[in-house]
């Protein structure tokens, strides 16, 4: 709910003297040339996560299943699992950080 406050007033909410713009922003956002192509290639980079993120990772563990040496299966298992944790670590911290700088710089004001 935060953004839409940015986004319909003029300096932020937090500071002084803010004035209210309504839908403008997006009024001129619609109204831009490159409004269709940003909305064809959201889409596009949607469907392709979708057939990227749901079939890969069936086929991922029905080959890991397959493999009959214990040992390579063990290291192949662990670095997929390693992998996967080490990115979702970081995006998350990566997160924090950035939020907690953003309400520090929000407050400041």
């Amino acid at each position: 709910m935060f953004p839409i406050y940015i986004i319909i007033f003029q300096k932020g909410i937090f500071r002084q003297g803010s004035d209210w713009v309504g839908f403008e922003h997006f009024a001129t956002f619609m109204q831009s040339p490159m409004f269709w192509r940003l909305i064809k290639n959201t889409l596009s980079l949607s469907v392709y996560s979708l057939i990227a993120g749901f079939p890969l990772p069936i086929l991922l563990a029905l080959s890991l299943n397959y493999i009959k040496n214990a040992r390579f299966k063990d290291r192949a298992d662990d670095n997929v699992c390693a992998a996967f944790y080490i990115g979702y670590g970081a995006g998350r911290y990566a997160q924090c950080i950035f939020l907690t700088s953003a309400w520090e710089y929000l407050i400041s004001f």
